[in-house]
């Protein structure tokens, strides 16, 4: 709730960390998850559901540095709904020959009273990094204030952005599964990240999907009902 990412440091002894450092994130955000891929902090805020991406500042308190890309990551299918969402898990996958795109996965969760029949969804986004370059667009910007009980946060909405990069998205999955608290890709050494798995906090059981255009869509290749409630996943 201190809407801060803490940076750990070992102390030398294995198993031993202590607290070095923090870096601050916009209040209200509740950073849940992050990933680092080519020095680019990404993290996922379960408060407002959205997904941030920001060099990472020098060690142990240097300067938080501004965003260099912002999105919601609720499905725009469900904007109209009377429901909370929160997300939940981030994802970056690792490029090989079959998938050579590094992809960002994140899940959704709605927490309603309202629900989608489909059930929540894992967006597929990929990171365009324009830093240094022009910005990803100079048009002026509107925003779309959200009602209900994610009114605080906006939504760049046409083809403005106020930000230097962008995350560009590729697909929005619907799941079949009920508040997805977890997701895993498969090893790469065996092939197995073809294959992304994700469970339901609540109904809708386990799903397995075939990551299919690159790693750009999903489709769903298997499901257990059987195994409920399940938040965590690791491929032997």
């Amino acid at each position: 709730g201190a809407d801060k990412i803490w940076r750990l440091k070992n102390t030398g002894t294995p198993g031993n960390f202590i607290v070095q450092g923090q870096i601050d994130v916009a209040p209200g955000n509740g950073p849940r998850h992050l990933a680092v891929h080519d020095n680019i902090l990404f993290v996922v805020n379960e408060l407002t559901s959205t997904l941030t991406a920001q060099q990472i500042p020098e060690a142990p308190n240097g300067t938080t540095q501004p965003l260099l890309a912002n999105v919601s990551t609720i499905p725009q299918d469900d904007l109209g709904l009377n429901a909370s969402f929160r997300v939940a898990e981030l994802i970056i996958s690792e490029p090989t020959e079959q998938f050579p795109t590094p992809l960002i996965y994140v899940s959704n969760r709605n927490l309603g009273p309202d629900f989608d029949p489909r059930g929540d969804t894992v967006a597929i986004y990929e990171f365009k990094n324009c830093t240094g370059a022009d910005p990803v667009s100079d048009a002026p910007i509107s925003r779309r204030a959200h009602a209900r009980s994610w009114s605080r946060r906006q939504e760049t909405v046409g083809s403005g952005n106020a930000y230097p990069s962008a995350f560009v998205l590729q697909s929005q999955t619907f799941t079949g599964l009920t508040q997805i608290r977890s997701m895993a890709l498969g090893h790469v050494e065996d092939g197995g990240d073809q294959f992304l798995i994700a469970g339901a906090n609540t109904e809708g059981g386990v799903a397995v999907f075939s990551r299919v255009d690159g790693g750009r869509n999903l489709t769903l290749v298997a499901r257990n009902e059987d195994v409920q409630n399940r938040t965590s996943f690791v491929f032997l």
